[in-house]
């Protein structure tokens, strides 16, 4: 029993590896994976810089904010 799981598990970890590689460029899919790889992948990138840019407009409008309620 145990060597039986303990051949799934090596099976399972040889196909995980064996199948890494073409989900992450794409290629497992054809073109339409790698036009899907494309869009994740700049959609993923452009994230962090939405991200800051919302924060700087969010730290801009607070701090106009903060400048009104002390002039009153």
């Amino acid at each position: 029993m145990l060597l039986q799981v303990a051949l799934l598990l090596s099976m399972l970890i040889q196909l995980g590896t064996a199948i890494n590689l073409p989900i992450h460029d794409g290629s497992i899919l054809g073109f339409p994976g790698k036009l899907l790889a494309f869009f994740a992948s700049f959609i993923a990138a452009s994230l962090p810089v939405t991200g800051f840019i919302l924060w700087l407009k969010r730290r801009k409008r607070r701090r106009s904010l903060i400048k009104m309620i002390d002039v009153n």
